[in-house]
């Protein structure tokens, strides 16, 4: 039954098994890969993929006879507009980049229809919109180039890796302790030899005592420049999990997903003063936050530009750019122009802009007349011409 009809009879499914039909959707379309001299499948979408009567996933076979009406239901504006790229609307060219993309739409198909048991964490959640967004190329810095890649990147998340134990630690621990202990007492402790009916003592000597403080201190200072690597490495964590958080709260923005971006800001675990006031942004732009005075809004973008950490990233500009398009005033207008100038001058952004979006941000960077003064000048000509003609 293909996956399109298996959804509406079976909407609530376990994480396990969510995960699992992803894995099998990239190994097969993988191995069709692979076994077809690197050609690609073309038609990937929620119609061709067929759910056996063991729950696992497989690809049509689209040289059947007897899949006319699926391939019928696949020519559709609706499926292609969905789930195939802007440029190849109409199946003509078969690419790499048409499959990835086209799992990328199946994955959030799936996300969107299905009631997830339990509910995706934080982590899966955020590792899953990232690779989608590589799949559809919003990223365009990180698209996947092939199959083996998405393999890779989606490996990380399932199957789940096994938590061991770190019983290294424990063991260093306990021999820095008996050292130490024996460092301690070592002058008090003897060794008795008997020997001609004498006994004589036989003293730990202090050269063997200073070695052995020494191979301790060597353990601790060894152990010191570990806990300073695994804290460097955690910040270095912390601040690559910042920077992916900024770019999906910036392709959500670009998409007019407001909402989502206050969830991504709200996940950053330490929210320096820019993203706090980069939440209100959003809130604002997203009709949240309703009523605002407006010299509170500008000041708040004025703020906005001066604490931004990524002033060359003329994605932010036009964030900014959003929020002056709420005021109404003279400076607002010259600010919107200065931020659009600033966002068309980039070759980067444009091409994360996308061409209607350039073309939308390019007109407001000329001194051209927006529609709504051109309407407001076409209203007052017309009101001049009646009174002319009641004359």
């Amino acid at each position: 039954m293909p996956l399109v009809r298996w959804l509406k009879h079976h909407t609530l499914i376990s994480k396990e098994q969510a995960f699992l039909w992803i894995k099998e959707l990239i190994d097969e379309l993988a191995c069709f890969h692979q076994t077809r001299d690197d050609r690609c499948y073309q038609y990937l979408n929620p119609y061709s993929i067929i759910v056996g009567e063991n729950d696992r996933w497989y690809l049509l076979d689209l040289n059947s006879e007897d899949q006319e009406e699926m391939y019928r239901l696949m020519q559709r504006r609706s499926v292609r507009e969905q789930f195939l790229p802007a440029d190849n609307l109409y199946y003509q060219k078969a690419s790499v980049r048409c499959d990835l993309y086209a799992i990328g739409r199946t994955i959030q198909y799936l996300l969107s229809v299905a009631a997830i048991e339990p509910k995706l964490g934080r982590t899966e959640e955020r590792r899953l919109q990232i690779i989608i967004s590589r799949c559809l190329g919003q990223d365009s810095k990180n698209v996947f180039r092939d199959m083996k890649e998405l393999s890779e990147q989606f490996s990380k998340i399932y199957p789940p890796k096994e938590k061991k134990n770190n019983k290294k630690w424990i063991i260093l621990m306990s021999g820095v302790i008996i050292a130490l202990f024996a460092a301690f007492f070592g002058r008090k402790i003897y060794r008795s030899q008997s020997g001609n009916d004498a006994e004589q003592q036989s003293f730990v000597s202090e050269e063997a005592l200073e070695n052995e403080v020494d191979y301790v201190k060597e353990l601790i200072e060894k152990n010191d420049r570990t806990s300073k690597e695994k804290e460097q490495m955690k910040e270095e964590a912390d601040e690559r999990e910042k920077e992916l958080l900024y770019e999906l709260i910036l392709m959500n923005f670009k998409m007019e997903n407001y909402g989502q971006c206050r969830k991504y800001l709200e996940e950053m675990k330490e929210k320096d003063s820019f993203s706090k006031e980069f939440d209100r942004l959003c809130g604002y732009v997203g009709g949240e936050s309703e009523v605002y005075p407006e010299r509170e809004l500008e000041i708040l973008l004025e703020r906005l530009e001066e604490e931004n950490p990524n002033r060359g990233d003329k994605r932010f500009d036009y964030c900014f750019l959003k929020g002056f398009l709420l005021l109404n005033d003279d400076r607002a207008k010259e600010e919107v122009k200065r931020l659009a100038q600033s966002c068309v001058s980039s070759d980067e952004w444009k091409e994360w802009a996308g061409e209607e979006l350039v073309q939308e941000v390019t007109a407001m960077s000329t001194d051209k007349e927006t529609e709504d003064d051109k309407e407001t000048a076409d209203n007052q000509e017309n009101t001049q011409e009646d009174s002319e003609g009641a004359e």
